[in-house]
């Protein structure tokens, strides 16, 4: 990538500055005056230069009336003036050497064509000068391991920040700065850094990704809150979702823009690229990347990504809990999210049995009634050393990945910091997975610390802490298929065609021409011949050998069966003939434009018809579909989406999204197809973009394609093709939106 460097190393200055130039700090408590505050407040321990051509002195501080008279160069400067002022402070930035900034003014692309105009100028300036930066439109950067609370969302005063391994960027800086920085630092979440990306004119959110999971040893994972990516980054993403894998580093992603509406929106906020929601989904597969849901997710899941990166959750869960009540919704919560609960052996249940002493009852889940607290000789209630040994049991069983220890007494005072204590001595023995649900409330009157809060308490020490059960199952249900899609991540394979002869094709390609098409991409495909007359319709059948079929085509027509325009399997030159009538009636009475008749090949046995396409994302470039075909695709709209260049493994893993997967696999009876000619079909396809000649093509859908029995193949029936700039993606939006 150009300056792919320069951009890392400005990264780098933002979070690690340790000189900052804020432009357009102030005594009031506006943008800039709140984010002066928030770096003093703190206790960062770098240089700060408030820059005022108004004041001699802010905020207590020396001020500058312009960045050139600072007396060095800032590492960073961080920029919250009026938009029309910006590109003059960043020229004066560049003058100065400064490389890196953070600019929180509005008023660019986000707001139509003057912002866009006003954007592009100050890309110019920062380009002229070799300046990368977030924003604009953004809330600032923080890095909570120097104390640099560099963002202007608010005042923050509140301290008890917690240092951990959770970084998080965010395309809102309201969002990222405000919501998601409170609750995750107010839950006691350990946090490393923050950045607010906002209209990734320069800086987008994969260089700062990237910078986290190649040069960042204090994160371990990244939350991310996404509207959208830039035009043709889609791969980038997919390779540092790989490298994140490799490295041992987790991401999740919360991915707004799903609906139009949403869309819509998010392009009013950011100026963002929404993309097909299909193709995100698809490269956060490939990827190993979590998609979130909810916004707590992206802390929540985050923080059991930071606290264990590296998990095989092949087996199943355990669920004990102090409430049999509490045991049940959670066991259904596992059900519904697919998560199995492991049956645990013998010698666990005896431990657990004998711990309870009658009370309670052993298996999975356990109920651990009055084991968790217990009243001291003064009557005082404390902590109950029994918790930590039930921890100790679950580890020890190999059939458990993880354990979710609920607990409904209150998370807070003096019982409740002793039983975090033994349940942290029991965990750092073997630390398997576990995750803790404290569902009671808070009962103290002060800020929750570490010395008043059992929940801080175990988040301190690494072990991630819900309030619910079903935030907590859902975030294990996420862990589980992170570990799943994690397997085997590597470079993808890359059987791109080679050596084929460029089909050179027209604006209306006539039937054959578009299989022919199809077949120079290696999918086989059915003999067809466009026929002018009954007597050359019947001279092909011969040719091709009866049973034949015929159809009619036409630019317009996309749905054949639906007004008749399919005929076959046709057994005579009789059914043959009567055919061509029938089918140049058809064309007559729904005004058909340039109306073709063809006859073609019959794909014979019991095929499954599957749906396979190819269409151009302006973020992914080409991403692939399949699915279930003919007239199922409208109906039952089963498809899965990959983006290319895909490798069989990929291919599978698209296969195995289908709601059909188990019938194509010959389930209950049913043929097993050739899921290896499928899977190399769809990675053919995928490669379809590769080739110069298909460069005005916005999509090539093949519909149907016949899977037939296992070693027997597939073949392309039929093929459509659409340029780009045209009104739809025929079958893409009309029949599986």
């Amino acid at each position: 990538m150009e300056n792919l460097e320069n951009r890392v190393n400005a990264v780098e200055k933002l979070l690690n500055a340790r000189s900052i130039a804020v432009i357009g700090a102030s005594d009031r408590l506006d943008y800039g005056g709140r984010l002066l505050q928030n770096l003093r407040n703190e206790g960062y321990e770098g240089k700060i230069f408030p820059v005022n051509h108004r004041r001699n002195v802010v905020q207590g501080l020396k001020a500058y009336a312009d960045v050139r008279d600072i007396p060095e160069v800032p590492d960073m400067a961080i920029i919250a003036i009026p938009a029309d002022a910006v590109c003059a402070a960043v020229e004066a930035c560049g003058i100065k050497g400064i490389k890196a900034a953070a600019i929180i003014s509005a008023g660019f692309a986000e707001k139509g064509d003057d912002g866009v105009a006003r954007q592009r100028q100050l890309d110019e300036v920062a380009k002229r000068y070799g300046i990368y930066y977030t924003g604009p439109n953004s809330l600032g950067v923080t890095n909570v391991h120097t104390k640099m609370i560099a963002h202007a969302s608010r005042q923050w005063n509140c301290g008890g920040l917690v240092a951990g391994g959770l970084s998080i960027i965010s395309q809102s800086g309201a969002l990222g700065m405000g919501t998601i920085f409170d609750r995750a630092a107010g839950a006691g979440i350990g946090l490393s850094k923050l950045v607010t990306i906002g209209n990734q004119a320069s800086l987008s959110m994969l260089d700062v990704l990237e910078y986290f999971i190649e040069h960042d040893d204090e994160t371990r994972a990244v939350g991310i809150y996404l509207e959208g990516l830039p035009a043709g980054s889609g791969q980038r993403l997919i390779e540092l979702g790989k490298r994140a894998a490799a490295v041992e580093k987790g991401i999740a992603i919360l991915k707004v823009g799903r609906s139009p509406e949403g869309r819509a929106a998010t392009a009013a906020h950011t100026a963002a690229l929404g993309g097909d929601d299909r193709s995100y989904d698809a490269a956060f597969r490939q990827a190993a990347i979590i998609r979130a849901n909810e916004i707590d997710d992206i802390w929540l899941i985050g923080d059991t990504l930071a606290a264990f990166p590296v998990v095989e959750l092949r087996e199943g869960v355990a669920v004990m809990t102090n409430s049999g009540g509490l045991n049940s919704h959670a066991v259904d919560l596992c059900a519904l999210e697919g998560v199995p609960v492991a049956p645990l052996r013998s010698e666990t249940i005896d431990a657990i049995s004998q711990r309870l002493a009658g009370r309670g009852a052993a298996g999975n889940p356990s109920d651990l009634s009055g084991q968790l607290t217990r009243s001291n000789d003064e009557g005082v209630a404390c902590g109950n050393p029994a918790i930590g040994d039930y921890v100790t049991y679950m580890a020890n069983d190999t059939g458990v990945d993880f354990t979710i220890l609920g607990i409904t007494a209150p998370s807070t005072g003096r019982a409740s910091v002793e039983a975090a204590e033994f349940i942290i001595k029991a965990w750092e023995v073997k630390k398997q997975p576990l995750a803790v649900v404290w569902a009671g409330g808070n009962l103290v009157d002060q800020f929750p610390s570490v010395t008043n809060a059992g929940y801080r308490r175990l988040r301190a020490a690494g072990i991630p802490v819900f309030e619910d059960a079903s935030t907590c199952v859902r975030t294990v249900a996420a862990l589980r298929r992170k570990s799943a899609l994690s397997r085997g991540k590597g470079a993808s394979t890359d059987t791109r065609l080679a050596g084929q002869n460029a089909l050179a094709w027209r604006m209306e390609m006539r039937p054959a021409e578009e299989l022919e098409l199809v077949a120079q991409l290696g999918i086989p495909i059915v003999s067809t011949q466009v026929v002018p007359d009954a007597v050359s319709a019947t001279t092909a059948a011969d040719a091709f050998g009866l049973p034949v079929m015929m159809k009619l085509y036409s630019p317009d027509l996309i749905h054949k069966s639906d007004v008749g325009a399919v005929r076959g399997p046709l057994r005579s030159a009789e059914e043959v003939k009567a055919a061509f009538d029938a089918l140049t009636e058809v064309g007559k009475a729904i005004g058909a434009r340039d109306p073709l008749v063809g006859v073609q090949e019959f794909a014979s046995g019991k095929p499954v018809e599957m749906l396979l396409s190819v269409f151009r994302d302006e973020v992914f470039n080409s991403v692939v579909m399949v699915g279930l075909g003919g007239i199922w695709v409208e109906t039952l709209k089963d498809v899965s989406c990959g983006v290319g260049p895909l490798s069989t493994e990929d291919a599978q893993a698209m296969v195995e999204e289908l709601k059909a997967a188990s019938m194509l696999k010959g389930a209950r009876g049913s043929v097993p197809r050739d899921l290896e000619a499928l899977y190399q079909a769809i990675v053919n396809l995928s490669h379809a973009f590769d080739r110069d000649e298909l460069s005005d093509i916005q999509t090539l859908e093949i519909n149907p394609a016949m899977l037939m029995g296992k070693s027997e193949g597939i073949v392309a029936v039929d093929a459509r093709l659409s340029l780009k700039g045209s009104a739809s993606n025929s079958l893409l939006e009309e029949e599986v939106a």
